[in-house]
């Protein structure tokens, strides 16, 4: 019988890990943190600086004119996620379901397949 998927999403929350335990499989929600995924530590560390470049632009003056003014530094935000993304599932392989909210949307793993996966 095949195992059950482990099932993440990987989303930008202020100042939180960007992945998150879904509540499905394993029954955990929250953020996902340091050490708890066989992740290596470079990875880990671009997931991390990723998310710390939109922290960086929280105004806590007024939150909801928090994010990257400039659409073209959001832009490239976006796309650095999405590649992060991709190299995130190519690392844990098929055993993990990880959902990205890139552009105000879900995206789902099954939709973009990654390369070079002998686990599938």
């Amino acid at each position: 019988m095949p195992q059950e998927p482990i099932h993440l999403n990987m989303i930008h929350d202020w100042f939180c890990s960007p992945l998150w335990w879904t509540g499905e499989s394993p029954a955990k929600f929250g953020p996902v943190e340091e050490g708890e995924l066989p992740v290596d530590i470079g990875l880990w560390e671009k997931l991390t600086s990723w998310a710390e470049e939109m922290d960086a632009t929280f105004n806590r003056h007024d939150p909801l004119e928090s994010g990257f003014s400039d659409p073209d530094k959001r832009t490239l935000w976006d796309r650095h996620g999405f590649d992060l993304w991709m190299a995130l599932r190519e690392q844990l392989g098929g055993t993990y379901h990880i959902r990205l909210f890139h552009e105000n949307e879900w995206l789902n793993p099954e939709d973009f397949p990654v390369s070079n996966r002998s686990d599938e």
